[in-house]
């Protein structure tokens, strides 16, 4: 099937398009394919020229840095029911992890040598969230990649500085606590021992 969230090439629209990805990635045993359906706005072009666009970056973020074999997140905290519409229909199954109020997806690579734990923390509070990691042991030193961006109305467009990038830094994978900036997409790389 088709699916997207607006046609504004924004942060604010990378965040959703993270939490779909991760709302895919808990459903591999029977989605097999979901196709964007403004693929070509992974660029903003001119007649001359082209960028990669905020929806461009959060596509390459996840295609150059996530696992490829699903794992399964467990947490103690569910998403709330849905309060609206008021006296409608209630899905049976609330969409999100069990990690609120962040939403986490995590992979292994192909090679089975790393877990990437991907977290969005779509509020604009900085979240943290306890981590453990069960039936292995994490490198002392990780690598982390995240979708920068001033604002949710950020874009990437011909002719001016990218505003939505993707920034590599470090955490310590034994800390067990991540700090989560508002409004971030970040995905962490636990090497395993």
């Amino acid at each position: 099937d088709e699916w997207a969230y607006h046609f504004g090439a924004d942060y604010k629209g990378c965040q959703a398009i993270a939490s779909g990805f991760h709302e895919f990635f808990r459903h591999t045993d029977f989605i097999e394919a979901a196709g964007y359906t403004m693929a070509t706005g992974w660029l903003d072009i001119s007649p001359t020229d082209s960028v990669i666009s905020a929806t461009g970056r959060v596509f390459q973020l996840y295609n150059q840095h996530f696992g490829v074999i699903p794992v399964a997140v467990t947490g103690t905290s569910p998403v709330p029911p849905p309060k609206y519409p008021i006296g409608g229909d209630q899905p049976s199954v609330n969409t999100g992890s069990a990690t609120w109020p962040v939403d986490v997806s995590a992979a292994l690579t192909a090679d089975r040598k790393s877990l990437i734990v991907s977290v969005v923390n779509a509020n604009e509070a900085v979240q943290t969230l306890k981590m453990t990691i069960n039936g292995a042991s994490p490198a002392k030193s990780g690598r982390t990649w995240r979708l920068a961006a001033p604002g949710l109305d950020a874009q990437n467009k011909v002719g001016a500085a990218p505003q939505v990038t993707i920034q590599e830094g470090q955490f310590n994978p034994r800390a067990g606590t991540l700090t989560l900036p508002a409004t971030s997409i970040t995905l962490f790389e636990y090497k395993l021992a």
